[in-house]
């Protein structure tokens, strides 16, 4: 079946290919003449005609540019001349004459009369010199010189200064470089002096180049919702996470940072909100793990043009995006609506961020050297009760222990005396009232040891286990940089190492990465484009952790008593897992990239490319046989995965200009691409000795077999030692895609794009969808009618729509799998469907996506003030869902079905104003703030589901209705629901477990008597009501300041750690968290309403402290001190004398300080879907830096 599927994308490979090379050999059909320049045929029959006059027809005939100095060329000079077909480098002798030499060139025709060798060897020429400087006299490397309207320029070296040889005595330069105003500088025969010319900064940014999708765009003909991270806004903050780094910076672009596990995957990245709606297996053992990235909604990432692989991996969860080193990143674009994001298509349903790492310039070799050491801690500890006080409220709540009986009357009752306890008298034995636990039922006596404190040696231990599980950790980072290049060659070179030692023992996470872009111009036309990326990472663990994409604690301190003695206990108990488990999680990164630029003709671009993005993640845990407490056996298991993506992609570039007014690009491209996943696991068990970490040779017995029978018994029950298995998936995409650019002297705007997918996951009726998008834009400024507006610099209004989409993860649901049987044919297995996947859907397909954005571009009082306002619409249909069918004996019992929908739509603001920009001290603030409205649309059967309710924001949390505490049993509800007539109390799951005063008084939302699951309901949403960021850059000489917020407003959170851990008890298993002196407990009627009921042990009656009640929702608000970075950058002078282009000190502070309404420590942690906070999440460090950065 899944071979008809490869075979039918095989046919549509190969149809593709096809078209590529028709379109191809189209291409360089029209394009065959003027492959090269000097072969241009030019037909001429003139007699005595102004050589202007001739150069004129030239021009014409072949849309060059002829560049000559009036001087050296008689422009009046008759000429006469008749050629048909004849190439252009023969016809120009014939024209200007022999004395004359040419360079022929793409755009132009350089003309120059031959002249003897000077004296210094210097060929002849007007010679033009100069040197460009900024504001503050600093050279400025690799600008761009060239003379007006032509493509004859250099490019400044790295003291700003620059060197042009030209056949012309008098002209005009242009002088442009990114960032700052271009100018325009005369010159003629009489400049004899060195030019010099003082770049500003551009303030106004519409002509800053805007990295978009398959290419760049100047910022002021961008129509879409595009917003970006600068090198300069990360550059000093090393950090295993790429995603941490945009929290805060843009505007729809929410990032929960859920762990702070070093190399794993908690931070979570959620584009213009949440569409995922987690919908899992209803089956046991059926296929339905879209896995936890796809979960979450993760983004499309695109490194360099290549889009990589981004997860966290199931085998060491380690998440891919930590090889990305950030010191290596020129700027980072979020692709935020559909117009940006369409042409990616079935990729860019949750969003598409780009990631540009740096290049070499012209002109600008440097070498780059930067080495930094952090601190890192636990920021905040919870409270905790320990010691004495902890003996004390357990004895208390031991003590207060009552339990309610049922009398022979059938009424029920509460005990108020021990001798109401003793003189009952029950046929049933579990009927049995308690009036105190010491002195138990009538029928039996509880222990009273617990009250002598002469016999616990641990009676002076109050121990704060976070204290000793969290330490203060080191983190190091060193990465070097080389770059430069001439006008044929650029590169950048780069390596980097980063260590960090968890605060948690056992989470340290290392890698090692090198980086090479070099681009290579071997030929005018021809450019080559190289780019490889290695990474190694470590994050071995010391107890199987595994691969969660939030990892979780890796020592929970809420395990054990304060009683215990922390110095010695610690070693020798709670971290006996770390010190005896062995885990090896190694992971390797390969990406490579190769692409081949041709320019057919003026403005025509053909580019082909092909890359490589590897993957591989090796884990090898070994468990002594001291782990094993039943047969004290050694077990060593490992598993190895690989993804691999090939991807080749070829563009047509064509950009023209009509009438110096209108202006076009058309981008035509094929795209090919294959992933493929590979997995091979095994195991032994009962090794030779606890020294052999690796199955070799033979484990357990001579025929590799082992006796699981129980220990000690004579029976045997042989199994084998050990395991083995492996998968292999493979998926294919086809794709072709296109789009058409148009402005209207950069003022009034088009755009529109389309792509069409073809994937072998889904059925072949069902394989090909269709991406499109259109945007307009108008810039009102330029309008005469708003020349009055002094105020206004800039504005631009946009409106967009576009459909984009997404695919599910499991490869073959679509098609069905087989897997082997149990039953036999004469003695041979044989092969059945794997009912897992339900009944095959051939009529799965892709996750659609539809969005509307219209948008606001405004800048005011010369560029000072800049902002951008966004609002957006976005529906998703045909979500994943798993549909039970009515019946049970069939193989198949459910189907997937693209049944789901959820809608999003919000407001986005950003905001960047220079308080002072021309004054010693420079001020720039930022501010942005996002309002996203999320709701679940459809279902398949018009009915809410899991946590999702119909109209309703997602993720809900289910939690019972409360209403305050039971003060007398006349309160309780009862129930005719007894044989004997006689009515029943509330209870929860039991006969004899009654609510009674002091209780929780939890609403039968079902009505039948009892309190189950089933009458908690769906309460509030965890998701955010807005959220943002804060930014302030301060500079003042060769100081810096540069300080970052972060905030969250509206989200619901239940400190459900603080229920959990409030109950008395006997065991030593957990700490009481919070200080129990201050703990607000029912003691008796008085109609308030207290967090905790009366202080007794619950011993049948359930969900009295599991905080999963309405009345705990708490609305949280909360603002980060996320960065703080201050730097002082050595003074040129200085750096010189010292053999130095610059050199920098920086100080940087990450999560300084946390300002919240939340009862609990850090609600960011807090599952941004879930909202329950256990106090189970690796906590977010801050972190103290020292670094320096040297430049050569």
């Amino acid at each position: 079946m899944q071979q008809n599927a490869c075979r039918t994308l095989r046919s549509s490979i190969l149809v593709s290919a096809r078209v590529l090379l028709i379109l191809l050999f189209c291409g360089l059909s029209v394009a065959w003449n003027p492959l090269f320049a000097q072969d241009k045929s030019v037909t001429l029959h003139v007699k005595e005609l102004p050589l202007g006059e001739v150069v004129k027809e030239l021009k014409k005939q072949t849309g060059k540019d002829f560049l000559f100095s009036n001087r050296e060329v008689n422009v009046d000079r008759n000429v006469t001349v008749s050629v048909s077909n004849m190439a252009l480098k023969e016809v120009l002798p014939l024209v200007f004459g022999k004395d004359y030499r040419f360079e022929i060139g793409e755009n132009v025709v350089i003309v120059r009369p031959f002249v003897a060798v000077t004296a210094d060897g210097q060929k002849g020429g007007f010679v033009v010199r100069g040197v460009v400087t900024d504001t503050k006299k600093q050279p400025i490397p690799g600008v761009t010189v060239k003379v007006a309207n032509t493509t004859v320029g250099t490019a400044t070296n790295n003291a700003g200064q620059f060197v042009l040889r030209l056949p012309i005595t008098k002209g005009s330069l242009e002088i442009s470089f990114v960032g700052f105003k271009s100018q325009t500088v005369n010159f003629t025969e009489n400049t004899k002096d060195t030019i010099r010319v003082i770049l500003k900064e551009d303030v106004t940014g519409l002509d800053e180049v805007q990295v978009i999708a398959y290419g760049q765009q100047k910022k002021r003909t961008v129509i879409s919702a595009v917003s970006s991270v600068k090198a300069d806004d990360i550059k000093e903050l090393p950090t295993h996470s790429l995603e941490s780094l945009l929290q805060g910076h843009m505007a729809g672009v929410e990032v929960n940072n859920m762990s702070g596990a070093p190399g794993g995957g908690g931070s979570i990245v959620a584009i213009r909100g949440y569409n995922s709606l987690f919908v899992d297996s209803e089956t046991s053992g059926s296929q339905g793990d879209e896995g936890e990235d796809r979960r979450y909604g993760t983004p499309l990432y695109v490194v360099d043009g290549v889009p990589i692989q981004a997860f966290t991996s199931p085998i060491t969860g380690t998440n891919t995006l930590s090889d990305l080193d950030p010191s290596m990143i020129e700027s980072i674009e979020v692709l935020k609506d559909a117009a940006s994001a369409a042409i990616y298509g079935s990729r860019a349903g949750n969003g598409v961020i780009l990631i540009t790492t740096k290049k070499g310039r012209a002109g600008q070799a440097k070498f780059t050297a930067n080495v930094s050491y952090f601190a890192s801690w636990l920021p905040k500890t919870p409270t905790q009760t320990g010691g004495h006080l902890e003996r004390m409220f357990n004895i208390q709540g031991l003590r207060n222990t009552v339990t309610p009986y049922q009398d022979k009357d059938g009424t029920w009752k509460i005990p108020t005396s021990y001798e109401e306890v003793y003189n009952f008298k029950s046929e049933q034995s579990d009927n049995s009232p308690m009036y105190d636990w010491f002195w138990g039922t009538n029928g039996v006596r509880n222990t009273a040891l617990f009250l002598q404190d002469s016999l616990n040696e641990f009676y002076n231990n109050s121990t704060n286990w976070w204290k000793y599980t969290y330490h203060t950790a080191n983190v190091y980072n060193a990465n070097i940089q080389a770059s430069g290049g001439s006008e044929k060659i650029h590169y950048m070179i780069g390596a980097g190492y980063y260590k960090e030692e968890g605060i948690m023992y056992g989470s340290d996470y290392q890698r090692v990465n090198v980086l090479t872009n070099i681009s290579v111009q071997p030929t005018k036309r021809l450019t080559l484009d190289n780019q490889l990326s290695l990474s190694y990472t470590d994050r071995s663990r010391g107890n199987g952790t595994g691969g969660s994409k939030v990892e979780g604690v890796t020592v929970n301190p809420m395990q054990s008593t304060t009683l215990y003695p922390g110095e010695s206990y610690i070693k020798e108990n709670l971290l006996e897992k770390l010190n005896s488990i062995s885990q090896k999680n190694h992971g390797y990164g390969a990406r490579y990239r190769l692409v081949l630029g041709y320019d057919i003709i003026r403005n025509l671009n053909l580019k082909i490319s092909g890359s490589i993005d590897f993957n591989q993640q090796n884990m090898n845990q070994f468990s002594p046989s001291s782990w094993d407490k039943y047969y004290h056996w050694t077990r060593s298991e490992g598993t190895i995965g690989r993804n691999l993506s090939l991807l080749n992609e070829n563009l047509l570039n064509y950009s023209f200009t009509i009438r110096q007014n209108h202006n076009f690009s058309v981008l035509l491209g094929l795209s090919f691409q294959k992933d493929q996943s590979f997995s091979n696991a095994g195991s032994g068990q009962n090794g030779p000795n606890d020294f052999v970490h690796y199955v070799q040779g033979t484990w357990g017995n001579n025929e590799g077999l082992v006796n699981l029978a129980e220990p000690g018994s004579n029976k045997v029950l042989y199994g084998p030692a050990y395991t083995y298995s492996s998968d292999f998936e493979e998926e294919r995409m086809n794709s072709y895609f296109g789009r058409l650019t148009y402005n209207f002297k950069e003022k009034y705007m088009f755009e529109a794009t389309i792509r069409r997918d073809g994937s072998s996951v889904f059925g072949e009726d069902v394989r090909w969808a269709t991406f499109p998008s259109l945007a307009v834009g108008w810039a009102f400024s330029d309008e005469p009618f708003m020349k009055k507006l002094y105020w206004l610099s800039f504005g631009k209004i946009r409106v967009s729509w576009g459909k984009s989409g997404q695919k599910f993860r499991q490869r073959y649901l679509a098609h069905g799998l087989m897997k082997d049987s149990h039953n036999t044919y004469f003695g041979n297995a044989g092969i059945e469907p794997d009912a897992s996947g339900g009944v095959i859907n051939r009529k799965l397909t892709w996750e659609e996506t539809n969005q509307y954005d219209v948008g606001l571009d405004v800048s005011l009082f010369d560029y000072r003030v800049k902002l951008t306002c966004d609002y957006y619409y976005r529906k998703t249909t045909g979500q994943l869902n798993q549909m039970m069918l009515p019946t049970d004996v069939s193989l198949h019992n459910f189907q997937w079905r693209n049944d789901l929908g959820v809608s999003n739509q919000g407001l986005e603001v950003e905001l960047t104003a220079d308080i002072f920009r021309e004054t010693d001290v420079k001020w720039r603030m930022k501010f942005n703030i996002s309002r996203n409205w999320n709701r679940f649309l459809e279902s398949s059967n018009g009915r809410d589901l899991q946590r999702n309710v119909l109209g309703r924001p997602l993720y809900r949390m289910g939690v019972f209705k409360t209403d305050g505490f039971y003060n007398t049993m006349e309160e309780v509800p009862h129930y005719y629901m007894e044989t004997n007539g006689i009515p029943k109390p509330l209870t929860t799951e039991g006969k004899y477990e009654i609510f009674f005063p002091g209780t929780r008084k939890i609403i039968d939302l079902n009505g039948d008597g009892k309190i189950t699951t089933s009458d908690q309901y769906y309460s509030k949403s965890p998701l955010p009501l807005a959220h943002g960021g804060f930014i302030n850059e301060i500079t003042w000489n060769q100081f810096d300041l540069n300080v970052l917020f972060t905030y969250s407003i509206g989200r619901h959170t239940i400190n459900i750690y603080k229920y959990m851990n409030a109950d008395p008890g006997f065991s030593d298993e957990n700490p009481l968290l919070g200080d129990v002196r201050k703990y607000d407990s029912w003691t008796g009627a008085d109609n308030k309403n207290h967090d905790f009921p009366r202080n007794q042990l619950y011993m049948a009656l359930k969900y009295q402290f599991t905080g999963e009640y309405d009345e705990c929702i708490e609305n949280v608000h909360f603002i980060r001190l996320k960065q703080l970075t201050l730097g002082y950058n050595l003074h040129e002078r200085f750096a010189k004398k010292i053999g130095l282009s610059g050199a920098r000190l920086f100080l940087t502070m990450e999560n300084l300080f946390l300002l919240t309404n939340y009862s609990g420590l850090d609600p960011e942690i807090v599952d941004i879907t879930d909202g329950f906070d256990a106090l189970r999440a690796y906590p977010l460090p801050r972190k103290f830096s020292v670094g320096l950065t040297i430049n050569f």
